[in-house]
């Protein structure tokens, strides 16, 4: 397995973001009427606290401490990256009733005071129906760029965060569409 510990390391910073985002109310939730994401991947369902996603044959799960659900491309484009994805989860009952578009405004308010994140794109998109934000980033660490697409959705009073990180000389564009698909097939239980 290439370089997971340095694969962790950018996932982490970037799923952190959305840790410190719940603050904040608002309502939210209902059927989307943005475009479908991606075709869902077809595969092994993995079944997580509260929702699944499907895994293709061309990812391998893998355990990493603090994580639910992690995952690499076996043959993914990049050298001394393992492409990789994961879902964390974040109750926001303390918050009230935090709306998706809440969420994502206050984590892209916590990118930006941080050092070497940069959101390069936002989209909304519907996954099982319902709506989700698509935010892609270059992440900078110790003089080394990495690209992050994070699919975020708030459903009742848990948000999904579903992030996949690859190399910035092409593994990250060469498993892009497996990644979509993955998080395509992700369903709220």
């Amino acid at each position: 397995m290439r370089n997971l510990k340095k694969a962790a390391a950018t996932v982490l910073a970037a799923a952190a973001v959305f840790a410190l985002a719940a603050c904040g109310n608002s309502s939210g939730g209902g059927k989307s009427q943005n475009p479908t994401l991606a075709q869902p991947a077809e595969g092994e369902t993995f079944n997580g606290s509260g929702y699944s996603v499907v895994v293709p044959d061309t990812w391998e799960q893998t355990e990493l401490s603090g994580y639910e659900f992690v995952a690499y491309a076996v043959n993914g484009g990049g050298a001394d990256f393992a492409e990789n994805m994961n879902i964390l989860t974040e109750d926001l009952s303390a918050y009230g009733n935090m709306s998706l578009d809440t969420y994502v405004e206050q984590a892209k308010k916590q990118f930006a005071a941080q050092s070497g994140f940069e959101i390069t794109d936002e989209r909304k998109v519907s996954v099982d129906g319902y709506d989700a934000v698509m935010l892609k980033e270059t992440v900078t660490q110790s003089g080394t760029t990495y690209k992050c697409e994070q699919m975020v959705t708030v459903r009742g009073k848990k948000a999904y965060i579903i992030t996949y990180s690859g190399d910035n000389e092409g593994g990250f564009d060469s498993m892009l569409s497996e990644a979509e698909s993955i998080m395509a097939s992700f369903k709220v239980n």
